[in-house]
């Protein structure tokens, strides 16, 4: 039993050090892309990517293979959950869920500051506050 409990705390802490957290000041930037009504860009689904850790390691694969920047860091967790399988099916489906979330707003975040989004975002930044010297921006 205490092997089992060592093996759990080693799978959280490993994938808890694998994805990076959204910092504060990407936080910041997505509530502005929502606040000027921006469309999220997602990548990758959540759902499916917990459905596919049924059989564990499966949800990680699927976000390694649709994210190459996140490749690395979903590998081993992949591999663990696969290793520890039955007793990994929980915690693996919450886990890749979150890490699908992650990825998902990174996505954004490097669409509109890098990639195509960068035109879009600084059109509606212009659009938005010409809307509001005229008090036609809805809030």
């Amino acid at each position: 039993m205490k092997k089992i409990a060592l093996i759990f705390c080693v799978l959280i802490s490993v994938n808890g050090c694998v994805i990076n957290p959204i910092s504060q000041e990407e936080i910041s930037t997505l509530k502005e892309i929502q606040a000027l009504k921006l469309p999220a860009k997602k990548i990758v689904d959540p759902e499916k990517a917990r459905e596919l850790n049924t059989a564990p390691g499966l949800g990680n694969m699927y976000l390694a293979w649709h994210y190459p920047e996140e490749y690395s860091s979903q590998i081993l967790p992949g591999l663990l959950y696969a290793a520890f399988w039955p007793m990994t099916i929980p915690l693996s489906k919450r886990l890749v869920y979150e890490d699908a979330e992650i990825i998902n707003q990174r996505y954004t975040l490097n669409y509109y500051r890098e990639g195509k989004g960068l035109n879009e975002l600084e059109q509606r930044k212009k659009d938005v506050e010409m809307m509001m010297r005229f008090d036609l921006w809805e809030k």
